[in-house]
């Protein structure tokens, strides 16, 4: 079959672009054919391998930013419609696969949006209500739409029949597990409001009195990163908090490290923790908008109500001063995410539904 994944930005480092590489390469080894639109172009190659065997097409050689002003943004986006559309009048792939809502508007005003599945991967209110209300009218013309979660998912059902669940997979396999006996904390993710770091900060600015031989690194690069440091030298905390900037090799800081924390305010699905725990590391969470409960659930992990901070620090330091708690956690975790996000499961969720368009498609012909 083959499939064309339109995205904003392949070039850029976030979590879309990372789940898309994966996914990509994961069809293509399954035997189809797969190309990737790439809407905008950041950086000279993708930040995340993919297989030889996956095409890219650029429409336009210009980056996609908020730093240069809206009306800038309107119209970049403007110019790279009119190429993409231009691209897709003849010669169409078997079936679109959207990603994100940009993404999605180009294939729904191209009049391709039948043979295309949207997906979502961010939290379901992030647009203000207007917007939202939009989304949803855009949405129902689309073959079917993917939400990572269930609890986005029965948001999206209030007025739209077509909506289906598909969780990210792992985006790496790994044998090897953290031994828990290194005395570092771990968190990866964008230094933006959303992550939530200011809370972190918070929480464990004392909790170092207790663990002085105890460290926190945080991997990440973002629009915070003068507030957090400056945040660390108030503090105080120069000796055990570390902002460590972007890495390209996650799975060694999983395996370096004994505890992750995520302190995110809201996600789209919280792909470190399926992460962090395949590498059997021990999570703590906030119970934010959406994903952490279907992953970490009641006894895989620590789950700390919606940004109280109290409760976060109090569980980073029963794991600090329990290594059999932390090895009892990583079990759980480990076991569960391996047999829940592993890439055959999901690509089998995703091959059902390409075997669902094929179907209705060919029932359509005849």
């Amino acid at each position: 079959m083959k499939i064309t994944f339109v995205v904003v930005d392949i070039t850029a480092k976030g979590g879309t672009e990372r789940t898309t590489a994966v996914l990509a390469n994961t069809l293509v080894k399954k035997g189809h054919e797969v190309h990737i639109v790439s809407l905008f172009k950041k950086n000279e190659s993708p930040v995340f391998p993919l297989e030889k065997d996956v095409d890219i097409l650029y429409i336009i050689d210009k980056s996609y930013s908020i730093h240069i002003g809206p009306v800038n943004r309107l119209l970049l986006i403007i110019q790279s419609f009119f190429s993409f559309r231009k691209k897709f009048k003849t010669g169409d792939p078997d079936l679109f696969i959207g990603q994100n809502f940009l993404a999605n508007l180009f294939l729904f005003f191209s009049g391709s949006s039948k043979k295309t599945i949207a997906c979502e991967h961010s939290l379901y209110a992030i647009y203000p209500y207007p917007i939202l209300i939009f989304r949803e009218y855009v949405y129902k013309s689309f073959y079917a739409l993917v939400s990572l979660t269930n609890n986005d998912a029965d948001k999206f059902r209030r007025r739209l029949n077509n909506v289906i669940v598909i969780p990210n997979m792992l985006t790496f396999k790994t044998e090897e597990k953290a031994d828990l006996t290194l005395k570092r904390i771990l968190s990866i993710g964008r230094l933006s409001y959303e992550k939530g770091y200011d809370l972190l900060l918070e929480a464990v600015k004392d909790i170092w009195k207790e663990y002085p031989d105890w460290h926190l690194d945080i991997w990440g690069e973002g629009e915070m990163y003068d507030y957090l440091s400056e945040k660390i030298r108030v503090y105080h905390l120069e000796k055990n908090v570390f902002l460590q900037g972007y890495t390209g090799d996650v799975v060694t800081k999983y395996l370096s490290s004994s505890i992750y924390v995520m302190p995110s305010r809201y996600e789209g699905f919280g792909m470190v923790l399926t992460e962090a725990m395949s590498c059997g590391l021990p999570v703590v969470s906030f119970d934010c908008p959406d994903g952490p409960v279907n992953i970490i659930g009641e006894d895989r992990g620590i789950l700390i109500p919606p940004e109280n901070i109290g409760q976060l620090r109090a569980g980073l330091l029963s794991l600090m001063g329990s290594y059999d708690k932390r090895k009892e956690y990583a079990e759980k975790g480990r076991s569960f995410v391996l047999q829940n996000y592993n890439s055959e499961v999901i690509y089998e969720k995703w091959n059902a539904l390409f075997h669902s368009f094929i179907n209705e498609r060919n029932n359509i012909n005849h």
